[in-house]
């Protein structure tokens, strides 16, 4: 038992490193690129999938234990900003994509042009 303890003592550390490097380095730093701000969000993303999977096990094992459960509502929120982040950068995307195939279509079309005259 003092095990589990310990490495739950350990894990609270983690959702620590992940804020720092979240508000040093995530996708909202102010001043960044959209194109740079959307690949940090996948970067963040997995990393956040991969940190809350440990918060679902880790409070699941407390509660199974009958131990007091750790709270981490700064994980949660930013849970709810990923969410908004992952739609505004797809639709962010969507648009970059359609666009840069309208220049595609109009290259294509000069081409065509350029062949018959």
């Amino acid at each position: 038992m003092s095990c589990l303890i310990c490495k739950l003592n350990n894990a609270g550390n983690l959702p620590k490193i992940f804020y720092l490097d979240y508000e040093k380095d995530g996708p909202m730093v102010l001043g960044i690129a959209p194109q740079d701000a959307s690949d940090r969000l996948i970067m963040f993303q997995n990393r956040f999938d991969n940190l809350f999977r440990k918060y679902i096990t880790y409070t699941g094992g407390e509660e199974l234990f009958g131990l007091p459960v750790t709270q981490y509502p700064q994980l949660l929120e930013i849970k709810k900003q990923l969410v908004l982040l992952q739609k505004l950068y797809g639709l962010y995307n969507t648009v970059i994509e359609t666009v840069n195939g309208y220049y595609d279509i109009l290259q294509i079309k000069l081409f065509i042009f350029d062949l018959f005259s």
